[in-house]
């Protein structure tokens, strides 16, 4: 890790720790996936998990609230979710894949249970 990669990453964990949580958006910044590997930027996350900083889509206040919706919104949602998480696997971004894969399931789920 370069050294002036590794200065970024040290002021990102300082910020993220005063609030808890670093987003994609700003891991992305300092780690753009065509420059670093899945590995990299996967080594970068563990570290987050070692200080307690959840990597999250959204800070909490902008975080989009939970609404009823019909099947057939809750089947175009989890489309779009899926071709999302689709480009996101090709940008190396794996658990933001995996997050969007699990919340369409989840989504979907409570549609199955009813």
């Amino acid at each position: 890790m370069s050294e002036q990669l590794a200065a970024k990453i040290k002021r990102l964990i300082a910020t993220a720790i005063a609030r808890g949580h670093v987003t994609f958006d700003e891991l992305n910044e300092v780690m753009p996936a065509g420059e670093y590997t899945s590995e990299q930027i996967e080594d970068v996350t563990a570290m987050f998990a070692k200080h307690g900083i959840e990597l999250v889509e959204f800070p909490d206040e902008l975080r989009p609230r939970p609404v009823e919706i019909d099947l057939e919104t809750a089947c175009e949602r989890s489309i779009h979710r899926i071709e999302t998480a689709i480009a996101a696997l090709r940008r190396g971004r794996v658990r933001f894949a995996c997050q969007l894969m699990e919340a369409s399931l989840t989504e979907l789920q409570q549609f199955a249970a009813d």
